[in-house]
């Protein structure tokens, strides 16, 4: 932030001495945000308010979110999507409950509230995908290939412990990893 307000400060100040009109008179200087103002008419601003023709940009990078899933013997790691539905999973952790084998590809769990699938993409399956199924309000980690399905929305995919999933049983803690 030190360093936006520093380039804002130069740039005002470049801005200022460029525009002389060669007039010996002094005026009263205008306010930075008047000349801010003066200067985008009307141009897009960046989040914290400068114009983007300046060329100070915010630098920092989002991290993903991902998820840690726990049982007392597994450990997976997963990143999930920008999707709605992953972020309602998120504000809802942390979690303990119970995971349950489902057919012969998957592991499931339920979230306490629904998630939102408004703008969620429909999964095609693979080993390592977390989806939410939405008419049981499920979410489902595939240990094993299943494809699409209606209603299957992806909510993001194991980084780490692909090859756990399988052994994961009983109670399991879902947290925010870092």
């Amino acid at each position: 932030m030190k360093k936006i307000h520093i380039c804002l400060f130069l740039s005002v100040c470049f801005l200022t001495a460029c525009s002389g009109s060669g007039n010996s008179q002094s005026s009263p200087e205008p306010s930075i945000a008047a000349e801010i103002q003066q200067e985008t008419h009307g141009e897009q601003t960046t989040p914290t308010g400068i114009p983007e023709h300046m060329g100070v940009q915010d630098n920092k990078e989002e991290k993903p979110m991902r998820i840690q899933i726990e049982s007392e013997t597994v450990t997976i790691l997963c990143e999930l999507n920008d999707s709605q539905a992953a972020a309602d999973l998120v504000v809802q952790l942390p979690l303990t409950t119970e995971v349950e084998n489902f057919s012969t590809n998957e592991k499931t769990f339920y979230p306490p509230e629904k998630l939102d699938i408004s703008d969620a993409q429909l999964a095609n399956a693979e080993k390592g995908t977390l989806a939410y199924y939405s008419p049981w309000a499920d979410v489902v980690l595939f240990y094993d290939h299943f494809g699409q399905g209606s209603q299957l929305y992806e909510l993001g995919q194991v980084i780490d412990g692909i090859d756990e999933i399988e052994a994961l049983s009983g109670t399991i803690t879902i947290t925010v990893s870092e």
